[in-house]
């Protein structure tokens, strides 16, 4: 019997033992899972702090990018999410944003080469805009969108504080359709254009048979035309152009690239085949219509727009070599950059 009581007291013994051993083992695993757990947790709050720091030099740099000196540009965000971001431009056309986050006691790093979009990628910007068969590839943003006939699609953003159709008349969107009208104003002051014009002698295009200043070809430089002006270019061109006037597109050429603000209104070309890169403003209205669909790559921008069988694709070719000379006003339009992330899903 008392071996019997021995010999059981051995076992709980032993069994006490290895509750023991097995209760200090799932302890230190537990702590070591909560450290890692903790270390995983500051990381990924240290990644998303450096890619805010990205998002708010995009936000910020948008307008100013143009400003921006070799110098580059800095910013400290001490509180949650906090971080530390720097853009450094690498050409006229290209930052380089690094941005360091931390949480805990880690930081991330992320390298971020950023293109510059001077015009947001947005196709179509208006206060008012009627289409009919209108094709764009690129966002569409006004304070009133009328689709007029036929079916139009958007291959972007559509951001309309207000959308209608006519009987008949359907429409797509492939991006977001935003309800909420947040375009800062972009009204151009052309007297400030004027002025810049006259200090800097500006060369005028040639005055026409029908007495409208008409530019056909090259240009040396910047043009201002004190009145209407005609865009019928029978060779290749890159060209800027200011009218204190109507500005009529009549003719193009294959290749050209044509940057044009006008005081008044804009008429579209009847031809149908763009082969170039246009940036048009109206500070009136801009009008299209036609028979045959009109396809080029640009953006327009205008007051008012009434346009008709329109198949744009966004391109800020056009307005690359005039950055320095183009109203500030525009960049309000919504500059921004293509980002290129290393990780394809960034957390934000």
């Amino acid at each position: 019997m008392t071996c019997g009581r021995g010999a059981a007291m051995l076992w709980l013994l032993f069994l006490v033992a290895l509750l023991l051993i097995l209760g200090t083992s799932l302890l230190g695993l537990s702590r070591t899972e909560l450290t890692v757990s903790a270390h995983l947790l500051n990381a990924a709050r240290a990644q998303y702090a450096a890619e805010a720091g990205v998002e708010l030099a995009v936000a910020y740099l948008g307008q100013s990018f143009i400003d921006l000196g070799e110098e580059g540009w800095l910013y400290e965000h001490a509180h949650d999410p906090a971080f530390a971001v720097q853009a450094e431009k690498k050409d006229n056309r290209t930052l380089l944003i690094t941005s360091v986050g931390y949480a805990g006691n880690l930081a991330q790093k992320v390298e971020v080469p950023a293109t510059y979009r001077p015009l947001g990628r947005q196709v179509l910007v208006a206060g008012k805009l009627a289409a009919g068969e209108l094709s764009a590839e690129g966002h569409v943003t006004a304070r009133k969108v009328f689709f007029a006939s036929g079916i139009s699609s958007i291959d972007g953003d559509l951001r309309a504080e207000r959308v209608e159709t006519a009987a008949g008349a359907t429409y797509t969107v492939s991006g977001h359709l935003c309800p909420d009208w947040l375009q800062q104003s972009a009204a151009v002051d052309f007297s400030a254009l004027r002025q810049r014009a006259e200090v800097e002698n500006w060369e005028e295009p040639p005055l026409s048979a029908g007495g409208e200043y008409i530019m056909t070809g090259p240009a040396a430089g910047p043009l201002f035309a004190p009145d209407d002006a005609v865009i019928d270019l029978q060779e290749t061109a890159d060209c800027f152009l200011v009218a204190d006037g109507d500005i009529t597109v009549a003719g193009v050429a294959p290749g050209s690239r044509v940057a044009a603000l006008a005081a008044g209104d804009v008429i579209l070309p009847p031809v149908s085949v763009w082969e170039g890169s246009l940036f048009l403003y109206a500070a009136g209205d801009m009008l299209r219509s036609g028979e045959e669909m009109l396809y080029f790559a640009g953006c327009l921008v205008a007051g008012e727009m009434e346009i008709n069988k329109l198949h744009v694709r966004y391109c800020d070719e056009a307005v690359w070599a005039y950055l320095e000379i183009l109203p500030k006003e525009l960049f309000r339009l919504g500059a921004t950059f293509d980002l290129e992330w290393a990780d394809p899903e960034p957390r934000r």
